[in-house]
C-alpha cells in the first residue's frame, strides 16, 4: 500500500475551499491553480477506477472493444492478463494513488501561497459594514427578533443574524488555518487578527453570544482585518468578574429596554 503524504492535508484543503464557497468567494475563479490540480488529481483517480475494469472476465471485454482498434484489443488483454496477479493490481493501484497524491500536494502548496486575508477581506469588510450599520440603526436594547419586529427593524435583525454567523465562520476558517501553517498569525488568536481593540470587545461582549451584544462588540472593538504586529494578548479574568460584567451588561440592556417600552424577559 502506497505512502500517501496530503491524503490529511488535501482533505482539510477541501474543507477550506468549501467554507470559502460558503462564504461566497468563487474558489474556482480565486484558486485557477488550485482547481486545476485537484481537477488533475481527480481525473488520475478516474484512470485508476477505469483500469481497474481489467477484472472483467476478458471474454467480456472482448465482446465491445472495437477489435480493428489493435493497440486497445493489446491493451485490454494485457490488463487482464496482470489482473489475475494481485501483487500487480494492488502495485498499478499503488501508482495511481501515489500519483494522485503527488498532485493533490501540488494543490496545496500552491494555496499555501496564496495571501488568504487578502482573498477573505472583501467578504470581511462587507460583513463588517453591515454589522455596523445594524448596530447603529437597532436600538441598544433590542435582545431579540421579536423586540427587532416591535420597532420595524426585524430584516435588519434578520440579517445581522447571518452577518455574526458569518462573523464566526471567518474566526473558525482563520482558527483552522492558523493551526495548519497557511496562515501565520504569530500566535495570536484570530480575535487579534479581526479587530484593532480585543480589550474592548471582551469588555463589550460580556460573554454573551446575542447578535446585538456581538455585534456592538465588533463595532467598539474597531474591525479589521490584518496580521497582528502588537504583543499576543492574553485575556486574564476570574469567574466573579466575569460574572459581574454580564450582569451589568444585562441590567443595562433591561434598563434600555423599559426606556423602549420592551417587554423584559
Amino acid at each position: 500500500m502506497a505512502y500517501l503524504a496530503n491524503e490529511q492535508k488535501h482533505l482539510d484543503l477541501i474543507e477550506w475551499l468549501d467554507t470559502l464557497e460558503q462564504l461566497g468567494i468563487r474558489t474556482a475563479d480565486t484558486f485557477p491553480a488550485v482547481n486545476a490540480a485537484n481537477e488533475r488529481a481527480d481525473r488520475i483517480l478516474k484512470i485508476r477506477d477505469e483500469a481497474r475494469q481489467g477484472t472483467r472476465p476478458l471474454r467480456q471485454v472482448l465482446a465491445t472493444i472495437d477489435l480493428d482498434d489493435t493497440a486497445a484489443v493489446i491493451a485490454a488483454v494485457d490488463r487482464a492478463a496482470h489482473a489475475k496477479n494481485e501483487e500487480h493490481t494492488q502495485r498499478v493501484a499503488d501508482m495511481y494513488n501515489q500519483a494522485a497524491d503527488d498532485t493533490q500536494g501540488d494543490a496545496i502548496r500552491l494555496f499555501r501561497r496564496t495571501d488568504l486575508l487578502k482573498v477573505i477581506r472583501p467578504v470581511f469588510d462587507e460583513t463588517t459594514a453591515r454589522i455596523l450599520t445594524a448596530v447603529e440603526t437597532i436600538p441598544y436594547g433590542v435582545m431579540s427578533i421579536g423586540d427587532a419586529a416591535r420597532l420595524g427593524h426585524g430584516d435588519l435583525y434578520t440579517q445581522l443574524e447571518r452577518d455574526v454567523q458569518r462573523w464566526k465562520d471567518i474566526s473558525e476558517l482563520l482558527t483552522s488555518l492558523s493551526a495548519a501553517g497557511v496562515v501565520d498569525l504569530d500566535e495570536h488568536y484570530p480575535l487579534e487578527a479581526m479587530v484593532e481593540d480585543v480589550q474592548a470587545y471582551w469588555d463589550t461582549v460580556a460573554s454573551s453570544g446575542r447578535p446585538m451584544r456581538v455585534g456592538r462588540a465588533i463595532a467598539a472593538a474597531r474591525p479589521n482585518l490584518h496580521i497582528p504586529t502588537e504583543p499576543h494578548i492574553e485575556r486574564v479574568i476570574s469567574p466573579d468578574q466575569e460574572r459581574w460584567a454580564s450582569e451589568d451588561a444585562n441590567t443595562a440592556e433591561k434598563t434600555a429596554r423599559a426606556a423602549l417600552g420592551l417587554t423584559d424577559y
